[in-house]
């Protein structure tokens, strides 16, 4: 490696998923990185936070691909130090009056024929139409073969196959988790090479150590390899000279060869200042839409209620189509319409909690993300509450505390004026060929994380782009032909 007076220098905003990630690999391929976080910790909305001896993350999360994934992939690279909890199985579906627990991969002929009679209780007319869509989900192994349902509503790809009302439900129910939008709005493209690594991969999981050790891990190679972050130092500027990224102000100018932003589109806009872009870019940015928000509460429990790594509550009369219709009008989802999934982290992770205690984080969709739906977000929590209380009322008298959060927190947490939960909504219209390149206008500034180079579902999906951006980083570097310094991402394993 070349001597430090010869790297260039990058300036990474923000510690999310993405921006700890890329910022780990371009230190290793020879960048000398400077990470700027305007919070006192790391990893933004995959942060994890501490209340009596109890740790629970921003929101409720869980990683489809875990050790088979993007993010273990990006670990390797820069020889971080993150591990999994994989559980068999990693959830229990409470459909109705039924119930069935669903294991890693659900490849078993058994578990299929069992969840199509017994759950979705499939009629045999159907089984056909169904069968033909299921396989083709799951047969989307690349992105070249998602690529021809990049632009079709998910809903209009099911429509081909089948009008099995069970079916669209159980489809609806998915998306929702996985991307966060309704599946009217969804890429039906997105979705299915989401599900189907989530099947071919096997490895539902949660990382040890809450959400905030994968940010983690990224940092400490960063630092390990003579990187820098510096917390508590809000960017207020990105500055542009000529048409290029120089650097960025934020407790003082730092200079910058390349300037990467995971602080979102809209945020990064901003700091760039509209002046300093082309105004059909600007009218495009600011005209894409953003995945719903979510409300949780986390339940610190003085003892064990639940033995299952996650359950699932879903009424198969649900139309969650309606109830999205619902709270963008205003009105609270009734009861059989409110999704509820509960993650007990503690039961992969037992580090997490005081002896002899348990966490539960409880998770319903908030509707659109824009603040000004604050005083619906607290309504909506309340009947998640009652809710849970009624399907489980043996949890109330074990209750040592419930921490409420609403896209009202995410948004603080992230410095953003919104309260979605992934960032840039994986739509039919703006994934694939239409999503953000990760190289803006101004030269040498570039997108990271959920809102540009990436596919996946949440954190997967910035951990995805931190690979990829740093790829197209050190190509465009060698296009300007300046990189004879820079070695290759995939740095060989440190000796030890």
């Amino acid at each position: 490696m070349k001597p430090d007076s010869e790297k260039r220098r990058a300036v990474v905003i923000g510690s999310g998923v993405g921006g700890a990630g890329i910022s780990a690999l371009l230190q290793r391929a020879g960048f000398d990185v400077l990470l700027l976080e305007r919070n006192a910790y790391p990893g933004g909305k995959a942060s994890t936070f501490e209340q009596d001896g109890f740790f629970y993350d921003t929101g409720v999360h869980y990683n489809a691909q875990g050790p088979n994934g993007p993010l273990a992939l990006l670990n390797q690279r820069v020889q971080g130090d993150l591990q999994w909890r994989v559980k068999d199985p990693y959830a229990r579906l409470v459909y109705g009056d039924k119930a069935i627990d669903l294991p890693q991969g659900m490849r078993s002929l058994k578990f299929r024929y069992e969840f199509a009679t017994k759950i979705l209780k499939v009629r045999p007319r159907n089984a056909l139409g169904i069968f033909r869509a299921y396989r083709k989900i799951v047969g989307t192994k690349t992105e070249k073969d998602a690529a021809p349902y990049d632009n079709i509503p998910l809903k209009d790809f099911c429509d081909q196959y089948t009008d099995d009302k069970l079916f669209h439900g159980y489809i609806s129910w998915f998306c929702m988790l996985g991307l966060c939008i309704p599946y009217t709005e969804a890429s039906a493209g997105e979705f299915m090479l989401a599900m189907s690594n989530y099947v071919e991969k096997a490895s539902v999981c949660y990382p040890k150590g809450g959400f905030k050790a994968i940010p983690e891990a990224y940092i400490k190679a960063l630092e390990r390899d003579g990187g820098k972050v510096i917390y508590e130092n809000p960017v207020k500027r990105i500055v542009v000279k000529d048409g290029k990224a120089v650097g960025v102000e934020a407790d003082r100018f730092y200079e910058a060869d390349v300037v990467v932003s995971n602080a979102g589109i809209q945020k990064t806009l901003s700091l760039v200042g509209e002046e300093n872009l082309p105004q059909e870019y600007v009218k495009r940015m600011k005209g894409l839409k953003y995945s719903y928000s979510a409300v949780t509460i986390k339940y610190l429990l003085d003892k064990p209620v639940f033995s299952k790594p996650s359950i699932v509550h879903y009424d198969p009369d649900t139309d969650l189509v309606a109830a999205y219709r619902d709270i963008e009008a205003g009105k609270v989802p009734e009861d059989k319409d409110l999704t509820i999934w509960l993650a007990i982290p503690s039961n992969s992770d037992p580090y997490l909690v005081p002896p002899g205690k348990q966490l539960t984080l409880a998770f319903t969709m908030g509707g659109p993300p824009e603040l000004e739906n604050a005083p619906l977000w607290d309504k909506i929590l309340d009947r998640l509450d009652k809710k849970i209380l009624c399907l489980h009322p043996e949890m109330e008298k074990h209750i040592i505390r419930r921490i409420k959060t609403t896209p009202k927190t995410s948004a603080e947490i992230a410095g953003r004026e919104t309260g979605d939960i992934i960032g840039l909504a994986q739509r039919y219209d703006q994934v694939g060929r239409n999503k953000p390149s990760p190289a803006t206008p101004v030269k040498n500034l570039y997108l990271v994380g959920c809102s540009a180079g990436g596919r996946g579902i949440g954190t997967e999906q910035a951990g995805d782009s931190a690979l990829k951006v740093s790829e197209k980083i050190l190509k465009d570097l060698a296009t300007q032909g300046s990189t004879s310094w820079v070695e290759s991402p995939i740095a060989a394993p440190r000796s030890t």
